[in-house]
């Protein structure tokens, strides 16, 4: 019957590296006459002089769900209705002296109370519109209504939303220096732990804020 051991290997076969396309094959190897183990490690590929040794970690294993990977677009539009962008248009927007507000906020009308602006009811109505809930359809705005305004740009989400502002950020990190080092948990959760585990072995401080990507105003933030 057929059984599975693991074991740790030395130095030299832990230098081994893993590789999905890999140069060598290591099998374990039980000597009967002596009842000890060998693993054994023998070229499947050419090898050229200084060429790194790597073997396959996961041979047979084609499920990558588990294991980690950079981000795709499909990951900055799950949870998001995709939006439009506006068309650009050279019409000149006449300049008023009141400008007509439709709001959905309660504070913007109880402090909005300077005289170039005044309150509508309806968005129909309305010079600018400042929405609480995302607005999505810049196309048809910027079709059907160009001289409105909206309190929204497309795709805000890559720096409103905590996930994707970090990610944007990197992208620029050389004028980001003021972006703390973060992980998302969910994506990064093997890097986090290696470099957590790095600063602890360093006795340097290890303090961290844990957030959810879509809450704001300190909500179910934890320090650690």
């Amino acid at each position: 019957m057929a059984t599975s051991d693991q074991y740790i290997m030395d130095e030299v076969g832990s230098a081994v590296a893993h590789s999905d396309s890999p140069n060598c094959r290591m099998v374990p190897f039980f000597y009967m006459n002596d009842e000890i183990t060998y693993s054994l490690l023998f070229p499947i590929e050419s090898i050229e002089e200084e060429d790194f040794l790597t073997r396959d970690y996961a041979e047979d294993f084609e499920d990558t769900s588990l294991t980690p990977d950079l981000p795709g677009p499909a990951y900055f539009l799950q949870g998001h209705v995709e939006e439009s962008m506006p068309v650009v248009s050279e019409k000149v927007t006449t300049k008023k002296d009141v400008y007509k507000v439709y709001t959905e906020y309660e504070m913007v009308r109880q402090y909005l109370t300077d005289n170039r602006f005044t309150l509508v009811d309806t968005e129909q109505d309305a010079d600018i519109l400042w929405y609480t809930q995302h607005f999505k359809d810049f196309e048809g705005l910027s079709k059907n209504s160009p001289e409105k305004f909206v309190n929204q740009f497309p795709f805000e989400y890559v720096i409103t939303v905590k996930d994707l502002l970090c990610i944007t950020c990197r992208r620029n990190q050389d004028s980001m220096q003021w972006l703390p080092t973060s992980y998302n948990l969910i994506t990064e959760i093997a890097n986090f732990v290696a470099y957590y585990q790095h600063r602890q072995k360093g006795d340097l401080e290890n303090y961290w804020i844990v957030k959810p990507y879509n809450l704001a105003r300190g909500l179910d933030y934890s320090y650690n």
